[in-house]
């Protein structure tokens, strides 16, 4: 039965198989604004572009070149060629077929089985995912076959600006190989998924995107095996996040230099805080300059997480790489979940592997041992190894990564039975 268009304004909202009237049609039409692309740009951000310059000029005339200085070196910095999902498809794509030595680091055992596919989440976003399995001997079309080698199910969280789908595979593949199936995903705004690239504008939808997509495929592809998370820095605070949520659903989790509080050298001040949370806005929200990556952080991320020069080349040379500071928006999110971390710690229950370099200068080894220390957990387990940095499973030589990821399987496999 028809709805009047002067009872009920939300004619787009009805079946498509009910009969409209003309003057419906009409009300239809009257709504087509609210459906039309948003411009980049508003009309009033361009009018104050033109206002401050002409101030400037009404000014000092040559303060206009100072201003085209400034931009000329700050554009080309803030904005780059990877920021949209797509741009990173492409050069993601374009770097395996013609990046020799990148592709070298993503070539697979022959007993490793790897299936690549998008997955969409709430917000419509495509998240781009890798699944590793023990091969059966004769198959190599199917993870789900291969079901009778898993005896655990690992699912990954990487870290900020990183992607796990590219040359980390590689070392992941490890685990497969000892029985352990493992599920990667790009989180929004990292590797080949959607999103601006390193953009978190709401932490716990970002959190939530990996528990959906953890839940989905291991009911569909591994129903009855156990599940554990494993998160590395930021995806350390991810995977407490999604366990402290969802206790039930996961028999672990292995922490790697988790984000439980951000070091005291990489922290900005107080007053610094409140000002970047105000321009910044309310969680949910990304301001024209929450966008930009401003975040006061203080040294170079890249250059503390990877202690050997040849592993911080190769991680740069990853098309999806965020080599700037953090999005303000993204410093703000970061902030709010070590801060809710930190706060709970001995709430903590579930039972967990805590991992971290003594030399972390990224995230602050003590507050893993806090968590050691002070939570509530009866199985907890805590390794912490000399001289390595925040990068555990990425910077360090091969020898202590292989380590670092035999101390992880041990743990998972001993859970797992």
């Amino acid at each position: 039965m028809g709805v009047s268009a002067s009872t009920d304004p939300t004619i787009s909202s009805m079946s498509p198989s009910t009969p409209l009237s003309e003057d419906e049609w009409i009300q239809i039409l009257k709504e087509e604004s609210e459906h039309a692309p948003k411009p980049a740009y508003e009309q009033s951000t361009i009018w104050m572009g033109g206002i401050f310059v002409f101030v400037l000029a009404m000014i000092w005339p040559p303060l206009i070149l100072v201003g085209t200085y400034i931009l000329s070196v700050f554009l080309p910095y803030a904005f780059r060629t990877n920021d949209s999902g797509e741009s990173r498809r492409k050069l993601m794509h374009q770097c395996e077929k013609t990046d020799t030595l990148s592709a070298s680091r993503c070539e697979l055992p022959n007993d490793v089985y790897m299936e690549n596919g998008y997955w969409t989440n709430s917000r419509g976003s495509l998240l781009y995912y890798t699944i590793l399995t023990p091969k059966v001997a004769g198959n190599t079309t199917d993870a789900t076959s291969n079901n009778k080698k898993i005896k655990a199910i690992l699912c990954h969280c990487h870290g900020f600006g990183d992607t796990p789908t590219f040359t980390k595979r590689r070392e992941l593949a490890t685990l497969a190989q000892k029985g352990i199936a493992v599920l990667m995903v790009d989180g929004e705004g990292h590797g080949r998924s959607d999103g601006p690239v390193a953009l978190l504008s709401d932490w716990n939808a970002y959190a939530n995107d990996l528990h959906s997509f953890f839940s989905e495929m291991t009911t569909k592809k591994f129903p009855g095996i156990k599940l554990f998370l494993f998160g590395e820095s930021m995806g350390g605070a991810a995977a407490y996040t999604i366990i402290k949520a969802h206790p039930d659903v996961y028999s672990g989790v292995n922490l790697l230099a988790p984000m439980c509080k951000i070091g005291e050298g990489m922290q900005p001040s107080e007053w610094v805080e409140r000002v970047g949370r105000l321009i910044a806005g309310p969680t949910g929200t990304t301001t024209t300059i929450g966008y930009l990556p401003i975040a006061p952080v203080p040294g170079n991320l890249r250059m503390l997480t990877y202690r050997l020069a040849r592993k911080r080349a190769l991680t740069a040379r990853s098309p999806a790489q965020f080599a700037r500071r953090p999005r303000l928006a993204t410093g703000r999110e970061l902030l709010n979940a070590t801060k809710s971390i930190s706060d709970s710690l001995k709430d903590f229950s579930a039972p967990f592997l805590v991992q971290h370099g003594k030399a972390d200068c990224v995230t602050d080894p003590k507050l893993s041992q806090a968590l050691y220390d002070e939570c509530c957990s009866k199985d907890k387990t805590i390794r912490l190894y000399d001289d390595m940095w925040h990068g555990l499973t990425s910077g360090e030589s091969d020898e202590d990564v292989a380590k670092v990821y035999q101390d992880s399987i041990q743990w998972i496999l001993e859970r797992a039975s």
